[in-house]
């Protein structure tokens, strides 16, 4: 993406998280899309990130934990496989 295409792509982002904090998600649903058919962007949600490609990689975002891996809330400890079943 050129800068400008890259300020416009956070701009929506930024669009679609305040539609679906006012529960318009339709909104965001399309938002979500138009990005995607446009500029190949897809949204994780629960990492809060973007990615040209949806290329999130391995890692889970800020904590570094890998995606998939269950954490207790509060981050008191990991669950075992046994504590997920």
């Amino acid at each position: 993406l050129t800068e400008d295409e890259t300020t416009l792509v956070q701009d929506l982002v930024s669009q679609r998280w305040q539609a679906k904090k006012d529960r318009d998600f339709d909104g965001a649903d399309q938002i979500r899309d138009d990005l995607y058919s446009r500029y190949d962007v897809a949204i994780n949600d629960i990492l809060k990130l973007w990615s040209v490609g949806g290329a999130f990689g391995a890692e889970g975002g800020p904590t570094g934990k890998q995606v998939g891996t269950y954490t207790r809330r509060g981050g008191l400890g990991e669950l075992t496989e046994d504590d997920v079943e």
